[in-house]
């Protein structure tokens, strides 16, 4: 997976999850500029729990579209990759995260699919004043 210094990223998680009480997370997303943001959330299950507290420090209101998970190896130590869409600002974007634990590929995953998500809407507006300009520029008849 790419780490960028303009991408969020995932810094660490915590969980709390039982048959008998709420689940909760807590975690900590790098935003673009390199500051930590630290969200938390109940939720339905341990990874609504997590998608809520990544939304809370990322400071966006990601729909989530799509979630899978898959197997990659066999075994007690099997990598997990989980991959999501998610809608964002008006744009669909995925995401993936692997590893052995599926909480935290599932966080990977959510917080790729919202950075790509961003990092889009970001470009798309880079675009458009770079056409304003463009347009601004041009000498009439």
């Amino acid at each position: 997976m790419r780490e960028s210094a303009e991408a969020y990223n995932l810094g660490w998680f915590e969980v709390e999850a039982g048959s008998q009480r709420e689940p909760k997370a807590r975690v900590s997303v790098v935003l673009p500029s390199g500051e930590e943001s630290i969200g938390e959330s109940s939720g339905d299950g341990p990874v609504d729990a997590i998608f809520g507290a990544i939304r809370k420090a990322a400071g966006t209101d990601a729909e989530l579209q799509r979630y899978e998970v898959e197997a990659i190896t066999g075994g007690t130590d099997a990598l997990g990759q989980v991959s999501v869409s998610v809608r964002a600002n008006g744009r669909l974007a995925s995401g993936q995260g692997v590893a052995t634990d599926i909480l935290e590929a599932s966080a990977r995953a959510f917080v790729r699919a919202i950075s790509n998500a961003l990092e889009g809407v970001a470009i798309r507006e880079a675009e458009d004043a770079t056409a304003d300009a463009a347009v601004e520029r041009t000498p009439g008849p």
